[in-house]
């Protein structure tokens, strides 16, 4: 991976310590999320933008742009690249091939928080005023808890789809033997109140 930390000169030693992470993690990354003839890019670049306003980071094709902001206020946060990095494996096709946002970012943070080891999703669900289109730690909660109440390879074969530009919402009944709503109202029936699973 390469790392242009020209912006942020500050962060170099947190870059370094990064950087061990992601080489350890990339190709766990791709293990979690296969399929028939994806290869993985060869390099991966990493910069730093002084300023994203709100957010935190971002990928597009194969960089990483995290906010310097952000990482000086959570230098604990390595979880942060590991979410974009896996939006690098994910490589999915734009166009009509699109999948869901939601989707798209839940199967990140699904990595981030229930892959990679020591960080737990920080924010409960209200089951009565979730979605699974909630994105981020509720898809991610939610498409851990499919896994280990359907199907535990769901999230490879769904991202093998999308990958595929074969994502359709059907795929959730096909892999499961229960619809996409009929599977979130189960989930929802599992939270007690405002608790996270």
């Amino acid at each position: 991976m390469d790392w242009d930390t020209s912006a942020a000169p500050d962060l170099e030693p947190w870059a370094r310590r990064a950087e061990e992470t992601c080489q350890d993690w990339f190709p766990k990354i791709v293990g979690l999320l296969p399929s028939e003839g994806f290869a993985p890019p060869a390099s991966v670049r990493v910069v730093f933008a002084k300023n994203l306003g709100k957010g935190i980071g971002f990928a597009e094709g194969t960089q990483i742009t995290l906010s310097a902001p952000y990482v000086r206020a959570h230098p604990e946060d390595v979880s942060l690249v590991i979410h974009e990095l896996t939006h690098v494996v994910q490589a999915y096709k734009g166009g009509l091939h699109k999948p869901p946002t939601w989707l798209v970012e839940g199967i990140a943070d699904y990595v981030r928080y229930f892959e990679y080891p020591g960080r737990a999703p920080s924010r409960r669900i209200n089951p009565r005023a979730a979605s699974y289109r909630d994105s981020y730690q509720t898809t991610a909660s939610f498409l851990n808890w499919i896994q280990r109440q359907h199907d535990p390879l769901f999230v490879q074969k769904i991202n093998a789809s999308i990958r595929q530009g074969n994502y359709k919402e059907a795929l959730f009944h096909q892999f499961t033997g229960e619809t996409l709503d009929a599977l979130w109202a189960e989930f929802a029936a599992t939270l007690s109140g405002n608790t996270q699973t």
